[in-house]
């Protein structure tokens, strides 16, 4: 007995134990999982991606058939952020890692959640591409397309995305679409499979390659990669296309060379994330997160994130902490040598980082004829900067230095340089750099000369112009009605090697075909303004009516600017004629009844180049139960008394003479209420919000006064 009560006691304790033991082991792998990323990117580290949870997987995690994840190596356990199924589709973790931000693809609806999963919202209608910080406001964005493989891409402020920014409508945008640092370019496919590079918002594109997964650097290297055809391999290029290789990201132990899917760059341009195996059936998506080497010619180390052989893990995104900031004193440095160019050509900045210790400093020089090093332990270094001034002319140089470390904001200073001489003519600038305007028209162009310290110095240029039209000895250009680009130059007659030139666009402009002519309508007739545009660049058009044949003009249009994207407008804009129009910018009610009427079709941007008005004039007549506004109003009527309470409008129609009619209309000239004979009356229940006019007539003249009810 008492052995056997020994044995039993023994079996309890192991029991335990391994209970114990099972309990912790997940704990144990989680948090050496979180040791591990954190040796690879030096910085506490989040990561989002969509987990299937049920049997139906596609790459692009398309269909409500996940659960949206997340992994922060902080709290050193994975979270479900929003159950499933649910669709998840591109999750991306807001720039200041709060939360997340992914897609709803089947109701093409874009959702926003914090990262404790509480708080889920709609964010907008639309499919969301990518995330950004603008570095000079810390304002956050999302871009995002009207629907996936869309055709508008707009960005909105994620704290208040009411109102939309044009970014691109120039063609079709595959759900791969992101933006570099500085916010000038996006790189993406324009559409599958042409991969490349476009710059912000709505310029040219520039294509680089063929193939899908595109993405631009989060950084301003502008780098860009694609994946290859095998799903082995990405193309990476540098800034605009150059030096294209092949860099291989299937060599993480797990994915063994078997492929790998959505190829996605971290917050940090050094790291990225991927699913895989890709060409494997038999096995299931897991998450890795690689490091890029130095030169991005390679990937040197991966971390497995996810290990889950009966789950299918894709999509995944990377957000690092930003680095500790570095301190440099001073912030810039200046060197002045003389006309021999000798003198004190070594200076230094001290670079600190008050949070950690720097474990070590890498720097670099933009310009040749400067050297750096860096020395020094612990917090506190030393950045030795020599001039070497062998090859260089008098004049003014500037370079930049920039400083990283693992765990550190990489930062940049000035050095500038200057070498003492007599002022000469060391180049000519031509102003305006680029010139736009319509057939027919002409311009001025102005050359400066500019010696090697800056400063202005005398010139005299010949002007010369490629085509278009001609150019006078002063630079006076006047267009021969050729369309096009052209270039503008001008030679400094002392140094003909000194050139500068300035591009020319000449454009047909907007033309309106109707109205036209002689036409006459009537109030609550269709009138369709019909317009062509040749405006290189026109993003939407503002429409504006006259009654007073062009001598001023007042928005027809409400809703503001008519895009290309407006299918149903665009070119062929129809309004219903109402006998007014709201003057907002000197807040009036002006009548279109009118037989000097003028429609004009202009650039919304009022700074940029494009307008065109109907020729000749037409006519407004007014309809039944219209008004006309500008009869000169009774000097012997004083002002109505108007008042608006409970629901009624009450009208006095004053002291003096007495009214004959008192109408009440809206602003589309509809009649809502009338009373004949009578200084007083009341519209009962009239309450809905808008503008109105009050119409008293009195022995053939009329008042006319515009209330506003708020809602």
């Amino acid at each position: 007995m008492v052995v056997a009560q020994h044995e039993r006691t023994s079996l309890v304790y192991f029991a335990a134990v391994t209970a114990f033991l099972l309990l912790l082991f997940p704990a144990l792998i989680s948090a050496d999982l979180a040791s591990r990323i954190e040796d690879l990117t030096q910085a506490r580290t989040k990561i989002v991606w969509a987990k299937g949870v049920t049997s139906t997987y596609e790459s692009d995690v398309y269909s409500s058939s996940y659960a949206l994840m997340g992994y922060d190596t902080r709290e050193g356990f994975p979270r479900e952020i929003v159950s499933g199924p649910v669709s998840c589709a591109n999750p991306w973790i807001t720039p200041d890692g709060a939360r997340v931000i992914y897609n709803d693809w089947p109701d093409t609806t874009v959702y926003i959640v914090d990262w404790s999963g509480e708080n889920k919202q709609e964010l907008l209608k639309g499919f969301a591409l990518s995330v950004w910080e603008d570095p000079s406001t810390g304002q956050q964005w999302v871009y995002a397309s009207d629907v996936p493989y869309g055709t508008v891409v707009r960005r909105y402020l994620i704290n208040a995305p009411d109102e939309g920014e044009l970014v691109w409508n120039k063609s079709k945008v595959s759900i791969r679409f992101r933006v570099s640092a500085d916010g000038t370019r996006g790189g993406g496919e324009f559409p599958w499979p042409q991969a490349g590079v476009v710059t912000l918002p709505n310029g040219d594109f520039e294509a680089y390659g063929s193939g899908c997964n595109s993405m631009i650097a989060p950084d301003n290297s502008y780098r860009f990669f694609h994946l290859m055809g095998g799903h082995r391999k990405i193309l990476m290029y540098d800034d605009g296309g150059e030096n294209s290789r092949a860099i291989t990201i299937d060599e993480a132990p797990g994915l063994d060379g078997q492929g790998a899917w959505i190829p996605k760059w971290s917050s940090d341009v050094r790291f990225l994330t991927v699913a895989g195996p890709h060409n494997n059936p038999e096995k299931l998506h897991d998450i890795y997160l690689g490091r890029f080497d130095e030169d991005f010619n390679s990937v040197d180390s991966w971390v497995q994130v996810t290990s889950t052989p009966d789950t299918f893990d894709c999509y995944a995104y990377a957000w690092l902490a930003p680095g500790s900031p570095l301190s440099i004193n001073p912030p810039y440095l200046d060197f002045s040598l003389d006309e021999n160019a000798t003198g004190n050509t070594v200076g230094a900045v001290r670079v600190t980082c008050d949070s950690s210790a720097i474990d070590s400093l890498k720097v670099f020089s933009s310009a040749p004829w400067l050297t750096v090093s860096a020395t020094g332990p612990s917090c506190s270094w030393k950045i030795t900067n020599k001039v070497d001034p062998s090859d260089l002319l008098s004049g003014l140089y500037s370079a930049t230095v920039t400083i990283e470390g693992l765990g550190l904001m990489p930062q940049t200073y000035v050095v500038g340089l200057r070498i003492a001489g007599p002022s000469e003519l060391h180049s000519v600038v031509v102003s305006p750099a680029r010139g736009v305007l319509r057939q027919g028209d002409s311009l001025q162009f102005l050359a400066r000369g500019m010696d090697q310290f800056g400063d202005y110095s005398p010139l005299d240029v010949q002007w010369e112009v490629s085509g278009g039209g001609t150019i006078s000895s002063e630079g006076h250009f006047v267009s021969a009605g050729d369309t096009g680009s052209f270039f503008v130059t001008a030679e400094a007659l002392s140094r003909p090697s000194l050139i500068d030139t300035a591009r020319l666009s000449i454009y047909e402009g907007l033309s309106v075909s109707a109205p036209r002519d002689g036409e006459t309508y009537t109030v609550g007739d269709t009138l369709r303004v019909k317009w062509r545009n040749h405006v290189p660049g026109l993003q939407g058009v503002a429409i504006e009516m006259s009654p007073w044949s062009g001598r001023k003009w007042v928005l027809l249009n409400d809703e503001g600017a008519i895009t290309p994207a407006d299918t149903g407008s665009w070119g062929n804009y129809q309004w219903v004629i109402s006998d007014s129009l709201y003057d907002f910018e000197h807040d009036t009610i002006v009548s279109t009844i009118t037989e000097q009427g003028k429609i004009r079709v202009r650039n919304y941007d009022k700074n940029a180049p494009g307008s065109a008005v109907s020729e000749g004039v037409f006519s407004i007549v007014a309809g039944s139960g219209s008004y006309v506004e500008n009869r000169q109003q009774p000097p012997d009527m004083i002002s109505a008394k108007i008042v608006y309470r409970n629901g009624n409008l009450l009208v006095d129609a004053g002291h003096g003479r007495r009214a004959s009619r008192i109408a009440l209309y809206d602003c589309r000239g509809k009649l809502l209420a009338t009373a004949h004979s009578k200084r007083f009356f009341s519209t009962a229940s009239f309450s809905a919000p808008g503008i109105y006019l009050i119409v008293i007539s009195n022995g053939g003249s009329d008042l006319v006064r515009r209330i506003t009810l708020h809602p």
